[in-house]
């Protein structure tokens, strides 16, 4: 699990975690290190491991020690450590996928609740709007979304981005935190896996004319891979698959960027 992805997990979960749970998992020291976590104080509560089924105790705070309240053992003490809590930090993240993204017409804090502006991206055809909402599951998210972004200015290309479920929206593209950035584990810059373009379904421009020299040989690979049940659960993930397959049976060709691999993806199954 990378750091991106545990983040998406945590922040799909809206609630304080303890620190402890998450303390051998990877990644969790880089957020902690960068930011995007922080602290927020102690756990309401905790999992009694002690009585013959396990339970939740709620922790508390007696003559000067931390511990949870089992109604059969009484007070079992605990120490600082093990009901510490972090929760995701939203302003931070924003702030990074603005910054990896260059964007302008930025917005510090949310439009209404927990749906934010990230910013406007200049494509050269018009601005893209990038959004971010913890969750895109159900009704109740696509309501939640439409109602804070009612007032914004309207743009022909919209990106959703979620920590969880990419629902459709109507003239908008969502996508999952995880499948548009990497993190950078040294410094914490988040990275675009792929160009927005791509992502929203824009033709990159052809000046020349000339047909793409990646088309027929890419086509070929996934409807191959489609064919014989090898196409793997998401998008990364499938065009990394996509693209060894290509250098390995082209070696003589530059391979085509990883954007163009995820466009071809989009395009053939979608089709």
């Amino acid at each position: 699990m990378s750091a991106i992805e545990l983040l998406a997990q945590i922040i799909a979960q809206r609630v304080k975690i303890s620190s402890a749970s998450l303390r051998m998992a990877p990644g969790f020291g880089h957020l902690m290190q960068h930011g995007y976590l922080r602290d927020a104080g102690v756990v309401s509560s905790l999992a009694c491991m002690d009585c013959d089924q396990a339970h939740d105790a709620e922790v508390v705070f007696d003559h000067g020690q931390y511990g949870y309240s089992c109604p059969d053992l009484g007070f079992i003490p605990v120490g600082r450590d093990e009901v510490q809590a972090v929760i995701p930090h939203i302003p931070k993240l924003i702030e990074s996928l603005a910054d990896a993204f260059q964007c302008k017409r930025r917005k510090a804090s949310p439009l209404r609740a927990e749906t934010w502006r990230i910013g406007a991206v200049d494509l050269g055809r018009g601005d893209a709007i990038l959004f971010f909402q913890p969750s895109l599951r159900d009704a109740e998210d696509l309501h939640a979304f439409d109602d804070a972004q009612s007032r914004e200015v309207r743009s022909a290309w919209r990106l959703i981005v979620t920590a969880e479920g990419a629902s459709t929206v109507h003239g908008a593209t969502a996508i999952r935190l995880c499948e548009l950035v990497e993190m950078d584990e040294k410094d914490g810059r988040l990275v675009p896996m792929s160009g927005l373009g791509a992502l929203l379904g824009i033709p990159s421009k052809n000046a020349g004319g000339a047909p793409n020299r990646f088309g027929e040989p890419l086509s070929a690979i996934i409807k191959a891979r489609k064919r014989n049940h090898q196409t793997l659960t998401g998008v990364n993930k499938e065009a990394r698959a996509v693209l060894a397959v290509f250098e390995r049976e082209h070696p003589d060709l530059d391979p085509p960027s990883i954007s163009s691999v995820k466009s071809y993806l989009s395009k053939i199954q979608g089709g």
